[in-house]
């Protein structure tokens, strides 16, 4: 059986947005050491590409389960790429919780 390549594509999806997110996180204390607050342009932009990760992690979550349903294909990759999803939506939420109980 072939790799599927759904399953290659939601891994490298799921791959890059980890790389996102550890940019995400760098620039983002970055700017809080240079006394940025929430109401600066570059914060919103920030937050605007926190959103994108969070739009590529369904999308690539949702190619990992359609290739846990091929039959004709292996689903390594699918699943490896679902496990890496949940791990980094998981930290987006974490992340999002630091963030609201900082700002209370």
């Amino acid at each position: 059986m072939k790799h599927s390549g759904l399953g290659i594509a939601s891994f490298i999806i799921s791959l890059l947005n980890g790389v996102l997110m550890l940019i995400l996180v760098i620039a983002s204390v970055a700017m809080v050491n240079e006394g940025l607050t929430e109401n600066d342009p570059g914060m919103s932009l920030l937050g605007a590409v926190l959103i994108g990760s969070v739009v590529l992690t369904m999308v690539g979550g949702v190619f990992g389960i359609i290739t846990c349903f091929q039959k004709t294909r292996k689903k390594i990759f699918g699943i490896i790429e679902l496990i890496l999803n949940a791990m980094t939506f998981l930290g987006i939420i974490i992340l999002m919780i630091i963030g609201i109980a900082e700002g209370a």
